[in-house]
């Protein structure tokens, strides 16, 4: 009996692999499309790769204006306190365009940058011990969608 069995499973193993090569050998890939172009096609842009080197152009750094430090931060969320003379909430800040980071009322932002209030939609940012310099607002919400339901029709 474990002759037949061992035999069984001999052909099995036999006819799988013959069915995987004769597809295997058989198949036609897909053809690639219009837009896709081979690597023999492609030709090198031809860049300036001196910036990429390390070199920089003189007057395009003359004609830059270091940017309005307001743009620097975005606010992304809010966690403010009950009242709005509360010392309590919590700011989310994003820095020169990386992640936004939870800052508290009273943290240094960016060296000399404090928060120095958290309210409902906003929070005001200055020197530590000065008066508020910048003053950055959440977006408001869009409207809810609302509407109605075309009627039901009975067939």
């Amino acid at each position: 009996m474990s002759f037949r069995i061992t035999s069984f499973w001999v052909w099995a193993v036999v006819c799988a692999a013959s069915m995987f090569w004769l597809l295997r050998l058989t198949a036609s890939p897909y053809p690639a499309p219009d837009y896709v172009l081979s690597k023999q096609d492609a030709q090198f842009a031809g860049a300036d790769l001196s910036r990429l080197l390390g070199a920089t152009s003189v007057s395009a750094n003359e004609n830059l204006a270091a940017p309005p430090e307001a743009s620097r931060f975005q606010l992304t969320g809010v966690i403010a306190g009950r009242t709005p003379d509360s010392a309590l909430g919590l700011a989310l800040i994003a820095v020169d365009g990386k992640p936004p980071k939870p800052f508290a009322v009273g943290a240094l932002l960016d060296g000399k940058w404090v928060v120095q209030s958290v309210v409902q939609r906003s929070v005001a940012i200055g020197p530590p011990g000065g008066a508020a310099m910048v003053t950055l607002e959440l977006p408001l919400l869009p409207d809810p969608a609302t509407g109605s339901l075309p009627a039901a029709v009975m067939q």
